[in-house]
């Protein structure tokens, strides 16, 4: 911050500060989510390696890994909980740690440009029986959303090309249906208009790093909404 072009007015001083520390809380909440969702992932391949036959020198070493990177996973999950709590009006996390059982499958698109975020949220919701249609970008998405089929949006907010506000807003106009099938994820909840837009949609929102139940919990409440009763 330049010195020089401090306001000498208390009041546009005091908002020049505000606005600094959101910018800077934004920037160390998108360097340690990366770090998190990457150490997500290494654990993730270590617990699927763990079936393999490595004999037990391997077998101890892989655990060892595997238990590090939970341990620095918690520690990171952490430090973006203490962010969000000194963030006034950040949106709520949507966590129901049980899941309402749907029978599977869902057809759920997932929408993030992060290739270990993308990786972790497909994984996941396959295991729970889904059928995972995953993009790297809102045009991407917005080609498979145009195709139909699609149950359930797990969306990104802040993406390149077209981000999760501007592909929102463009099925609002083409394919209002599907507006309410999304389901956004972020770390940006710290931004006022990141905030105005996410509780204009009334949509599900679940804030990076998040918990496996809470992204199930969140896909299960778009399916509850928007099935009719008595649907597969």
């Amino acid at each position: 911050m330049d010195d020089a072009r401090l306001p000498s007015d208390p009041e546009a001083l005091l908002e020049v500060l505000r606005q600094y520390l959101d910018y800077l809380r934004g920037e160390v909440s998108t360097a340690v989510n990366a770090l998190n969702n990457r150490l997500n992932a290494i654990a993730d391949a270590a617990r699927e390696l763990s079936a393999l036959e490595l004999g037990a020198d391997g077998a101890r070493e892989l655990e060892r890994l595997r238990l590090e990177a939970e341990r620095a996973t918690t520690i990171t999950h952490g430090l973006l909980h203490r962010l969000e709590g000194t963030t006034p009006g950040a949106i709520p996390r949507i966590s129901r740690p049980d899941p309402v059982a749907l029978a599977p499958p869902a057809h759920v698109l997932v929408v993030e440009d992060d290739p270990a975020n993308r990786s972790v949220a497909t994984r996941l919701l396959q295991r729970a029986g889904h059928l995972v249609t995953a993009c790297e970008d809102g045009v991407e998405a917005l080609e498979v959303l145009d195709m139909g089929g699609v149950d359930c949006v797990v969306c990104d907010v802040r993406m390149p090309l077209l981000s999760g506000q501007g592909l929102f807003e463009q099925v609002e106009e083409q394919l209002p249906e599907a507006a309410e099938r999304f389901v956004f994820v972020t770390g940006d909840s710290s931004l006022p208009e990141t905030r105005a837009f996410l509780e204009r949609t009334g949509q599900p929102v679940i804030a990076k790093p998040y918990e496996s139940a809470e992204l199930l919990g969140a896909v299960s409440l778009v399916l509850e909404r928007t099935r009719p009763a008595g649907s597969p």
